[in-house]
This record gives structure tokens, C-alpha cells and sequence, in this order.
């Protein structure tokens, strides 16, 4: 009976220590896997777009949640459902996808954009002693050339003005690549040998706005007379701003003056300015 009474004793111990530890059915501390993330396609719709337009990025992936950095901030994205971006410049879009654990996985796609192309075009003035119209032979969409042209009676023998445009539409130019400023001789006045009367200067006023200052004069005294013959005293030329919001582009004549035969000082001219839009 004393050995049966010790085996049911060292017995009984043993249950109580397996319990106390957990022993005996497995048991303890859980351990949960969670599985890794997993990216199986990040594509964009239009890998290449012109400025302006918007495209779509479609990602597919598993076991996480997904956001897409690239744009203004960080956007929420779904398994298989696009979202839709409007890139200004070309942007690559960072996909992350992240499990409960805190693992994260990447992709990466890249939309080009291509800045539009833009035209100026440009509608005559209908009335106007001095007015500026169009060189419909030296211009073309991207390169705008203005004839100054007159129809006054007077003896003219020199003009000067000042005309002003916004930058962020449009920009001064030479009327051909290798002329010397960035007004050119029309087909009234006779220059004449060097030094030449011919000026032409870009100067900048505010903050997106430029004047081209113009001056052409005859060498001696004596005037030429346009008489009413419509003739060119000045060319000028624009080119459009190619990331220029379309629209209306001011196109101001500040000051503009002639010397006339006769008249001690310049006399002061109007210029009228027909409409110019970028489109």
C-alpha cells in the first residue's frame, strides 16, 4: 500500500506540474502568420499624353492595402479598380501595397507628358491710319510676323513705338533668325548705309508682361511719301508659348510716334492692334 500511495503521489505531481506549464495538450502562446503582400500588375492607360489630359492607373495586387504616391498627395487605391490622374509634367507613380504586419511591396509606373502645341492667330484691324496686320506669307502657326503698315498722306521719314504682350503666351521673336535685331525694315524707308536708324529691344515690365521697343529712320532730311499706298514701315514677330494657357493674348501699343516732314517733333500716332489668341 506504501508504494501504490507514492506511485499515485509522484502521479498526481506530475498532472499538477504539466498543467501549471501547460504541457500534456499543446496549448501556450498563438502565433499568427500573415501573409505577405503581393504586387501583380501597376500599369497606367496611357503610358504618354499630351498636356491636359488625364489617364487612368490600374494596379492588381494581394494581401495588403494599396496607395499610390506621385500626385499632390498620397491617394487610396483598390485592387483592380482604376483611378484617373492629370499629370502636368511627366510623373512616376509609386504603388504601395502594406500588410497588417507593416511588410510593404513597390511598383512603379511613368506617364510622359508632352507639352501641346500652340498656334497664335491673329484677326486684322479693320479701320486705322497705322495699324498692325498679318504676314501671310512669312507667318505660319508657330511664327506670327506683323506688318506696321500706313496709309498716311504725310511725308514720313522715321516711326518708333512700344508694344507690349504677355510672356506666359507669348514671346518676341526676329522676324528671320539672322537678322540683326528684333524689328525689321519694312519696304518704305531706305536705311541707307551703316550706322543704321534700326532698333529693336525686349525690355521686361511687371511680371509676365515684356515690351518690344521699335525705332526705323531714313538718313537725311527728307521724308518718303506713303501716300495712302498701304506700304510696310516695320515687321515684327511672336512666337506662341508652348505650356500657354489658351485664350486671349493682350497685344498693347504703349507709345508710338512718327517724325513727320514739317513737324519739329515726333508727332504722336495711333496704332490700332487687331486680336490675338493662343489656341
Amino acid at each position: 500500500m506504501k508504494q501504490s500511495y507514492q506511485r499515485f503521489w509522484v502521479l498526481g505531481a506530475l498532472v499538477s506540474l504539466m498543467i501549471a506549464c501547460g504541457g500534456g495538450g499543446g496549448g501556450g502562446d498563438t502565433v499568427v502568420v500573415v501573409p505577405p503582400p503581393s504586387i501583380t500588375s501597376f500599369i497606367a492607360g496611357s503610358a504618354s499624353i499630351n498636356a491636359g489630359q488625364a489617364t487612368t492607373l490600374t494596379a492588381i495586387f494581394s494581401n495588403g492595402t494599396g496607395t499610390v504616391s506621385g500626385g499632390p498627395a498620397p491617394v487610396a487605391i483598390l485592387s483592380g479598380v482604376p483611378i484617373s490622374v492629370t499629370p502636368t509634367t511627366t510623373t512616376t507613380y509609386t504603388l504601395f501595397v502594406t500588410n497588417t504586419a507593416g511588410a510593404s511591396v513597390t511598383s512603379s509606373a511613368t506617364v510622359s507628358v508632352t507639352s501641346a502645341s500652340r498656334s497664335l492667330n491673329y484677326t486684322d484691324p479693320t479701320i486705322g491710319i497705322y495699324k498692325l496686320i498679318r504676314n501671310t506669307s512669312l507667318s505660319n502657326s508657330s511664327h506670327l510676323v506683323l506688318d506696321l503698315v500706313s496709309s498716311d498722306t504725310n511725308l514720313v521719314s522715321g516711326i518708333g513705338f512700344n508694344i507690349s504682350t504677355d510672356t506666359t503666351k507669348a514671346t518676341w521673336v526676329k522676324v528671320a533668325s539672322a537678322d540683326a535685331t528684333f524689328v525689321q525694315n519694312g519696304t518704305i524707308f531706305n536705311l541707307g548705309p551703316s550706322p543704321q536708324v534700326q532698333y529693336g529691344k525686349i525690355t521686361t515690365s511687371g511680371v509676365s508682361s515684356t515690351i518690344l521697343s521699335a525705332a526705323l529712320a531714313l538718313k537725311g532730311s527728307s521724308g518718303v511719301a506713303i501716300n495712302g499706298s498701304g506700304g510696310v514701315l516695320a515687321r515684327i514677330a511672336l512666337d506662341p508659348v508652348g505650356t500657354g494657357a489658351v485664350g486671349a493674348v493682350p497685344l498693347t501699343i504703349t507709345k508710338a510716334q512718327a517724325i513727320v516732314q514739317g513737324i519739329a517733333n515726333p508727332s504722336t500716332i495711333t496704332v490700332y492692334v487687331g486680336t490675338l489668341t493662343l489656341n
